[in-house]
C-alpha cells in the first residue's frame, strides 16, 4: 500500500489469508516453540495445539504457495521464528485449538514486523502497566489511554497489536481492548462493535471498515485495499 502502517504489504499473495473469514484470528506473529511430539506450536507464546483435521497453509518467501494440507505432520515443516497467522478456538489462558495456520510469505523482525494476539488474560497488573496470559507477557502501557482498559482484569478476553523484540514470548502493545470475558460457566462472552475486537466497524478491529483491522478497507489491514496490509 501507499499509506498506512503496520501489517506490510504482500502483493504477490492476493487474497491467500481469505479463509479466516469466519474464524477467530488468534494470533500473528513469530513461532516461539515447536514440539510435534505433543501437536504444538507456541506462537508469542501462545500454545496452539493441533491435531489431524488442522489446516496447514505453507508460502515461501517469494509469495507462492508451497503447500495446503492437514494433518500433524505438516507442522514439522514450520521452523521457531517463522512468521505465522493462526486461526481457530480459544481453550484457556495461553492455549488454543488451531484450525487453520498460515506460514505467512515474509520473515520476522523483531520491533518491526506487527503481531498480534487474542488471549485470556490470567494475570493483571495495572499499576506495572502489564499483563499476561499462560506464558505469554504483554506491556499495554500504551493502550491505557483508552479508560476501557483501566479495568482490565483476569478473565478478560482481549486483542492486542503491537511488536515482538528479542523474546519471542513478548508483546508490546500499542492498541488493543478487552472485548469480552469469561463467565461463571467458563464460556466466553464476546461484544463490542468498535474498537479492535473482531468485526470491529472501525479503530483496528479484525474486519474493521478502516484503521489497522484485518480486512480494512483502508489503513494497515490484511486485504486493505490501501495502506500497508497484506494483499
Amino acid at each position: 500500500g501507499s499509506s498506512g502502517s503496520g501489517l506490510h504489504g504482500i502483493r504477490s499473495a492476493p487474497n491467500y489469508i481469505s479463509i479466516f473469514d469466519d474464524l477467530p484470528l488468534l494470533a500473528i506473529g513469530p513461532v516461539s516453540e515447536i514440539s510435534p511430539d505433543e501437536n504444538r506450536l507456541d506462537v508469542l507464546g501462545q500454545s496452539i495445539v493441533v491435531d489431524d483435521t488442522t489446516n496447514f497453509i505453507i508460502f515461501n518467501l517469494n509469495g507462492d504457495l508451497v503447500s495446503n494440507s492437514t494433518g500433524i505432520e505438516t507442522l514439522r515443516n514450520l521452523e521457531e521464528d517463522d512468521y505465522v497467522a493462526v486461526a481457530g478456538d480459544q481453550i484457556d489462558p495461553g492455549l488454543h485449538l488451531g484450525t487453520i495456520v498460515v506460514k505467512l510469505p515474509r520473515s520476522f523482525v523483531d520491533g518491526a514486523s506487527p503481531a498480534f494476539v487474542r488471549v485470556i488474560l490470567d494475570l493483571v497488573d495495572l499499576s506495572a502497566g502489564r499483563v499476561s496470559s499462560g506464558k505469554t507477557l504483554i506491556d499495554i502501557t500504551a493502550t491505557l489511554y483508552n479508560p476501557q482498559n483501566l479495568s482490565t482484569h483476569s478473565g478478560n478476553i482481549a486483542e492486542y497489536f503491537g511488536y515482538s523484540y528479542s523474546n519471542h514470548e513478548s508483546l508490546v502493545a500499542t492498541n488493543g481492548n478487552i472485548i469480552g470475558a469469561i463467565d461463571g460457566s467458563g464460556s466466553s462472552q464476546v461484544a463490542g462493535s468498535s474498537g479492535s475486537g473482531l468485526h470491529g466497524t472501525s479503530g483496528s478491529g479484525l474486519h474493521g471498515s478502516s484503521g489497522s483491522g484485518l480486512h480494512g478497507s483502508s489503513g494497515s489491514g490484511l486485504h486493505g485495499s490501501s495502506g500497508s496490509g497484506f494483499k
